[in-house]
């Protein structure tokens, strides 16, 4: 990668002008690089992610890590990137855990990030590969446990077990690499008390510093999503609160905050870094890279996808042409619309400097019904969505954002 050492602001990053309107701040440093790592061993019923399920080998890991370096450069050097001061690298699949440490680090070897993180799997967890992964450079590991429970893991269709996580989490206490764990609530025939122990077996390990807890979702033209479909399976809306609300005010009574709808940092180690840097930069709304099959990028108030296919990808490369499946300008309004959507997640909210004066008149007067209602709530100039609001963000957002 000749053009490795350049920096990368990936395009814009929003502000505001003398007349309060949005406007574009050109080259930050502040910025996000994220590679889409495809292989998997299975597809689990409920994923609609652009995966590769097969037989993971060391020839095949490569040769993807190679197309993934010369998308890279090209992007680089093509949109006239500068990768110097990046906030984050993100590793996410798939599972990236199945391709080897040291073809992965071969891609930030000359790169520098505040964070550099990698989704895994436990039952790829060895004291040998938390090692490597150090040893490469990467700083922090998402653990996609899902459940504790054997029968519910079945369900979930993971190849790991029961017995998985746990040796996964004996093994990460000893590592010295940040840990965030991913859970998921509302399986069918799953018990709020059964999403209790698995919060509980997490929290107590003291080297766990991050959850994210997310309701599972029926997405369209998944096996799971035509099992609902055919009355095989139930999945009520109704449960998924129930199961929200009793997940989010124990992990507030743990010592979690929620910092984002789906995100919890342990709130009683103020000296180490709890929050995702890289996920912070897509709810803040910072310019992003994505590389590889089916990623997102949004720089340069441009959005766009990578090509889903393996074949497409690797010919658009061959042929010198950038893998992009389609792509987007988004103006002005979309920005504003965007922010709103993505600040309403936090913790923080949204105020006058994210959308602008004129915006922001119309979002007050949008929002005092939301306000009255409990769904909202108004302070410090700040609209912040409220535990009840959270639950309904979408309905939320619709009247506040319908034209």
């Amino acid at each position: 990668m000749p053009e490795a050492k350049k920096s990368l602001s990936l395009g814009v990053e929003l502000g505001l002008n003398e007349e309060g309107d949005l406007s574009v701040v050109q080259d930050t440093a502040v910025a996000g690089l994220y590679i889409h790592i495809p292989f998997c061993r299975k597809r689990c019923p409920y994923c609609d992610f652009a995966i590769l399920p097969s037989k993971i080998n060391h020839e095949l890991g490569d040769s993807y890590v190679r197309l993934l370096a010369q998308d890279l450069e090209q992007t680089i050097r093509e949109h006239h990137l500068n990768l110097g001061d990046l906030t984050s690298i993100y590793f996410g699949g798939g599972t990236p855990s199945t391709v080897a440490p040291e073809l992965l680090g071969s891609l930030f070897k000359n790169l520098s990030a505040h964070e550099i993180s990698i989704e895994i799997n436990p039952e790829d967890i060895t004291t040998d590969y938390l090692l490597r992964l150090a040893d490469v450079g990467f700083t922090r590991v998402s653990v996609g446990i899902q459940t504790f429970n054997a029968t519910l893991l079945q369900k979930l269709g993971r190849a790991h077990l029961a017995e998985d996580n746990f040796r996964a989490l004996e093994l990460l206490a000893a590592s010295p690499l940040q840990q965030s764990v991913d859970l998921i609530c509302g399986i069918p025939s799953s018990s709020v008390d059964d999403m209790v122990h698995d919060i509980e077996h997490v929290t107590t390990a003291s080297n766990i510093n991050h959850l994210s807890l997310y309701a599972l979702t029926a997405e369209l033209g998944t096996p799971f999503y035509q099992a609902i479909m055919k009355g095989q399976i139930t999945h009520e809306h109704a449960d998924s609160d129930l199961f929200l609300r009793t997940g989010w005010q124990l992990l507030e009574d743990l010592g979690f905050e929620q910092y984002e709808i789906s995100n919890f940092a342990r709130s009683d180690v103020p000296l180490s870094p709890q929050r995702s840097l890289h996920n912070s930069l897509y709810w803040k709304h910072k310019p992003y890279l994505g590389i590889g099959i089916g990623a997102h990028s949004f720089y340069q108030r441009k959005r766009s996808c990578r090509v889903k296919e393996l074949k497409s990808y690797q010919e658009m490369l061959a042929s010198r042409r950038l893998p992009v499946a389609w792509d987007e300008n988004i103006d002005d309004d979309i920005l504003a619309q965007e922010r709103v959507m993505l600040a309403l997640r936090l913790k923080e909210g949204i105020g006058r400097q994210e959308v602008g004066e004129p915006r922001w008149q119309e979002l007050i007067l949008r929002a005092k019904p939301l306000v009255i209602s409990g769904h909202l709530i108004d302070v410090d100039k700040k609209l912040i969505a409220t535990r009840e609001g959270k639950l309904v963000l979408n309905s939320v957002l619709e009247h506040l954002l319908d034209e």
